[in-house]
């Protein structure tokens, strides 16, 4: 899962944090980092802003963000940037989204989608009213999907995977 990097800083010392900015790019691509957002000054939507510098760095994963973090060659350049700003960093786990809902009703007959469940709204109701919503209610339509299951007859020859959807 990536991992990202987040720094908000203040440059104190132009000079001296031009031969960082220089020096940390390699260091960033031996430990498969991207940069993906640097704003000075960045806009504040909320709050007060302890420093005006945004920088976004994404990592494979948290293990990789740590190994750039403590290498040999990032702290050799990193005495540049702590000699010349302030600077905090925060390292966060991304996430992956769950699935559409589109991806999760995919495969299942029209007469699943259809049919009524015990609060009188079919799949494809709950799916074109509940779209926008589609987080809070992915648990629901795996209720309804799984009462939409075990509701139909099995078909020979017809298989399911673990979730009782057709394959």
């Amino acid at each position: 899962m990536a991992a990202y990097v987040v720094a908000l800083g203040r440059v104190d010392d132009d000079e001296r944090f031009a031969r960082y900015l220089e020096a940390v790019g390699p260091t960033l691509e031996a430990h498969h980092g991207k940069l993906l957002a640097v704003e000075d000054p960045a806009d504040v939507l909320e709050g007060e802003a302890p420093y005006p510098r945004v920088v976004v760095i994404e990592f494979p994963s948290k293990a990789d963000a740590h190994a750039w973090h403590v290498s040999r060659e990032y702290r050799t350049c990193a005495d540049d940037r702590l000699a010349s700003s302030a600077h905090v960093l925060y390292l966060a786990d991304g996430f992956t989204p769950p699935a559409r809902l589109e991806e999760r009703v995919r495969g299942w007959s029209s007469e699943t989608l259809i049919r009524r469940s015990a609060d009188a709204w079919s799949i494809q109701e709950h799916v074109g009213h509940l779209g926008d919503l589609e987080p809070l209610w992915a648990t629901r339509l795996d209720e309804l999907l799984g009462w939409c299951r075990r509701a139909e007859p099995s078909r020979p020859g017809e298989s399911e995977d673990s979730r009782g959807r057709p394959q």
